[in-house]
């Protein structure tokens, strides 16, 4: 279920004036180009993350304007001429391809705990997001959050790359075999520094992902990001 909701969405006068445009490109863009129910949702949560990253943009060079003026502005921006959402997510799947080599990975369910995790270290470097858009998605909401020494110019670089250090690296939270059929559930964390912008007296902050292992799908890492999981699921 996708519950991205736009600020002000459904809301009368000018903030809802504001976003309205950028709310209505973006359902036209989910719609045209997906072959499924489900891909039409992913795409609605791309052109989203697009859109929030305009819309930060704005909120920090126009600190003093208006709210409704900063919504009209991001509005304005994605839905320009020049603006091709669908360029840019055929760049993202290009980055994402080339950091794929399309190997099967391969773990034996019926192994040790410590033993499964082990073979999913060793393959970290195939360990992907599943659909390809989705992984898009994901990397455009969340890779401002990786820390500045792993960024790698491309969100998307580098959203799969700090993905793939961490479940290399990470410590292993919530090992469980799944009820539904064969299959393993896991959460990996890794510490990180803080930085200085965050508001918080700790001087280390947390990425973590959640990763199923089943046998018809591999290993898939649905969330990575700073935060609960369940936060990154949204």
């Amino acid at each position: 279920m996708v519950q991205n909701r736009y600020q002000a969405m459904g809301t009368d006068g000018a903030l809802g004036n504001a976003v309205r445009p950028a709310m209505s490109e973006g359902l036209r863009f989910a719609w045209e180009g997906a072959s499924t129910l489900q891909e039409v949702a992913y795409r609605y949560e791309y052109f989203k993350a697009l859109y929030d990253t305009e819309k930060t943009k704005i909120l920090d060079e126009h600190k003093d304007m208006p709210k409704s003026n900063k919504l009209k502005m991001a509005s304005d921006r994605m839905t320009h001429p020049s603006k091709d959402p669908q360029e840019n997510l055929d760049s993202d799947i290009k980055v994402i391809h080339e950091m794929h080599s399309g190997k099967k990975i391969d773990i034996d369910l019926d192994q040790s705990d410590e033993e499964i995790i082990s073979s999913l270290r060793r393959q970290a470097e195939e360990v992907g997001m599943g659909h390809d858009i989705s992984t898009a998605y994901h990397a455009r909401k969340h890779a401002h959050l990786i820390p500045e020494e792993e960024q790698e110019g491309h969100p998307v670089r580098t959203y799969l790359s700090s993905l793939r250090k961490t479940v290399k690296e990470g410590e292993v939270k919530n090992f469980r075999r799944l009820e539904d059929g064969p299959g393993v559930s896991l959460g990996m964390e890794r510490r990180i520094p803080q930085k200085e912008s965050e508001k918080s007296d700790e001087k280390t902050s947390t990425l973590r992902s959640r990763l199923f292992i089943r046998p018809h799908t591999g290993i898939v890492a649905s969330t990575y990001g700073k935060g609960k999981t369940d936060d990154l699921e949204r």
